[in-house]
């Protein structure tokens, strides 16, 4: 029988990693406060208009370096001031608490998932230029000046989490309000009312530990016409997580397109997951592990687990759920 060591097969399950990450977010739509005074001012102000040239009128500094205790970024004191500091870009701190939190009258939200697909230089990337997702949805298109060919002001936000392995990249590129936080810290800070503004970090550059797992949160806001741009290129490998899995989920690994595969200490199972509504559906059994089962890939219509006691490595079928001891035994857990 042949003997390996758990990082090879670790190594190997990498390799078979899916070609795609799904990250679920959540959409929240305002009015246009320019037709609706009673509504969020920060949207579609028209005292907030874009100075000439604002593409380079990204500013930092809008928000605090942390996330609050409900995982929400918070305005700084005295802040919402643009590049030239003669124009305005956010109200205040309540009008700016309401851009990631459902608010009665004031915004309208639903869930809304983007897949990463792995490009030609191996890293995972979704890019869309005219990045308007809820046109003729909740509360419907608008738009001064007759321009209402698009729903023009919503914001989004994306919670993730992933294991740090070194050397791991992010950029983003678009417009407007784009703050990205890992472990809770700001390190992606483009803030106003601007063009396209593309900005790339490194997470070497963070001071994280190898092997341990980050929180990964993304806001985003769209709140002037007439362009919408939101593209992410990285190589971070963010869980790629339905919101609700099923219960008690330990592990957890994509097989293709919406299906998924989960075990939790004691089962196996796969599983379909609406990208769109983000509902489960068609949940099928197939086999039950022992709790010394503590990792799970999918190759070629099989999922794969090591025993940690034993070192074994079995397979289990997806089409009938069949556990079968493949000739491989890991040597050394590390």
């Amino acid at each position: 029988m042949k003997k390996v060591w758990l990082i090879l097969i670790l190594m190997v399950m990498s390799v078979w990693g899916a070609d795609t990450i799904t990250l679920n977010g959540t959409i929240r739509d305002f009015y246009d406060y320019n037709k609706n005074h009673s509504k969020n001012p920060d949207f579609e102000n028209p005292s907030y208009p874009p100075p000439s040239g604002y593409g380079s009128y990204a500013v930092t500094g809008l928000v605090k370096d942390q996330l609050d205790q409900d995982s929400k970024p918070v305005l700084k004191s005295n802040t919402g001031w643009m590049h030239d500091k003669t124009h305005r870009s956010i109200t205040d701190a309540n009008s700016f608490s309401q851009w990631y939190r459902d608010v009665d009258g004031i915004n309208q939200s639903m869930p809304y998932s983007i897949t990463l697909h792995k490009n030609s230089n191996g890293l995972y990337e979704y890019s869309n230029d005219n990045f308007f997702p809820i046109d003729g949805k909740l509360i419907g298109n608008e738009g001064p000046y007759g321009e209402c060919d698009h729903n023009y002001h919503f914001t989004y936000e994306i919670h993730s989490k992933f294991t740090y392995k070194g050397g791991e990249t992010f950029r983003f590129a678009g417009d407007d309000d784009v703050w990205v936080f890992i472990d809770n810290k700001l390190v992606v800070d483009i803030g106003g009312i601007h063009g396209r503004v593309d900005k790339s970090i490194k997470l070497d550059d963070l001071g994280l530990t190898k092997g341990k797992t980050y929180n990964f949160d993304l806001f985003f806001a769209e709140r002037h016409i007439v362009e919408s741009h939101f593209k992410i290129t990285t190589s971070i490998e963010l869980e790629d997580k339905p919101s609700n899995a099923p219960a008690n989920a330990m592990l957890l690994t994509r097989v293709e397109g919406d299906k998924y595969g989960t075990a939790n200490a004691t089962n196996v199972y796969v599983f379909h997951v609406d990208t769109k509504t983000d509902k489960v559906s068609n949940m099928r059994y197939l086999t039950t592990l022992n709790q010394k089962f503590k990792s799970l890939a999918y190759k070629d219509g099989k999922f794969y687990s090591v025993d940690y006691t034993s070192g074994k490595l079995y397979s289990i079928s997806i089409k009938d759920g069949s556990l079968t001891e493949e000739n491989i035994k890991i040597d050394k857990i590390i």
